[in-house]
């Protein structure tokens, strides 16, 4: 045999030997058998490196923040879905080597869930190009690649989690709409009979159809965010009142911002945002 293909193939056997002997070695890397909790287990999620979001039950609803403000059901579930089906997908490395996966201190995202059997802590930092994402696993050493984007079930702006419904409410009881418009010192009263037909100021009202319409769309209304802070000084532009089901329910217009007005309701501890287009189809009925 040629020396030169020997030594070829003698450094290729090294090589393999080694590889396969190596402990720690990718070859030698097994998934673990990790389980993730029951989403029905599930109590309290908190997370953040500097300011901490805290996501817990109280009384049987989902809430976050202090005080608690009611979180978004869908996106709770999809948050709860995905940590009850989070596996690992790859182990990626047993060096203790994180900064190269954001997954040293000061760029992961440090989680604790409580469950009803206790708490544990996860690490996540970024996203892979695979859609899941490196992370660092309860009693787990090794950097993991998990399924789920982390990144986005786990936002920065607990905000982004908040329930935005902003009038909830049985169109279809609606019994009463106030309107008035401050700045013109003008109140108009909408007021449905028994026939099912609509007054206005006591007198016949013609846009039935377009008046159940704007009512049924603020019964489900969402805003775009919420505001801190409180109310301008001064004056709102207007307001309604509406009575459903023998309840009042006010909801209140401040200035416009940017194509939303900031707005306020009875069912809503902090001002909103809404589109602009909503409020000035609701408006138009000042002037019909």
């Amino acid at each position: 045999m040629n020396k030169k293909i020997a030594a070829v193939l003698l450094i290729l056997l090294a090589g393999t030997a080694y590889l396969l002997i190596k402990p720690g070695n990718r070859i030698h890397y097994e998934l673990p058998d990790w389980k993730a909790p029951a989403k029905e287990q599930v109590t309290r999620i908190s997370w953040g490196s500097k300011e901490q979001t805290e996501l817990r039950q109280e009384e049987g609803e989902w809430v976050l923040g202090t005080p608690s403000r009611r979180a978004d059901s869908k996106k709770v579930n999809d948050l709860l879905t995905a940590l009850e089906e989070m596996h690992p997908t790859d182990l990626v490395s047993q060096s203790g080597y994180y900064a190269g996966y954001d997954l040293e201190e000061g760029s992961r995202t440090a989680v604790t869930v409580t469950t009803s059997g206790g708490t544990a802590d996860f690490q996540f930092g970024r996203k892979a190009s695979s859609q899941g994402t490196y992370a660092l696993l309860p009693g787990e050493k090794g950097v993991l690649l998990i399924t789920g984007d982390w990144n986005s079930l786990l936002p920065a702006d607990p905000g982004e989690l908040r329930d935005k419904s902003v009038l909830t409410f049985d169109s279809g009881k609606a019994e009463i709409l106030e309107l008035t418009d401050l700045g013109k010192n003008l109140k108009i009263v909408l007021s449905r009979q028994d026939d099912g037909s609509w007054l206005k100021n006591g007198e016949s009202f013609g846009g039935k159809e377009s008046l159940e319409t704007k009512i049924a769309s603020l019964a489900t209304l969402k805003c775009r965010s919420f505001v801190s802070g409180s109310a301008p000084s001064g004056d709102p532009l207007w307001k309604a009142l509406l009575s459903v089901g023998g309840e009042e329910i006010g909801f209140t217009v401040w200035e416009e911002r940017d194509g939303s007005y900031l707005c306020g309701s009875t069912q809503t501890e902090d001002l909103f945002l809404v589109p602009s287009y909503t409020i000035n189809g609701l408006s138009d009925l000042l002037g019909d």
